[in-house]
């Protein structure tokens, strides 16, 4: 949920809601606010937002490594 809702806060739109389960409908909350409609070009930006925090997170990791071992 908490990637799900950074995504909505950063793509402006609202995600989640009822979803199929086995079959069942189960109800959840939706997540984020109903700001804008979901765009054709909303898909590239979140690849972009995943190709820069796992390039942010692999820095991180390199940094952390080369300060613990030296």
């Amino acid at each position: 949920g908490h990637t799900e809702a950074a995504f909505a806060g950063a793509l402006g739109v609202r995600l989640g809601g009822p979803a199929m389960y086995l079959g069942k409908v189960i109800d959840k909350p939706f997540i984020g606010d109903d700001v804008g409609r979901i765009r054709p070009d909303a898909i590239k930006t979140s690849h972009k937002l995943v190709l820069v925090g796992s390039l942010y997170f692999i820095a991180s990791i390199l940094t952390l490594r080369a300060v613990i071992l030296f």
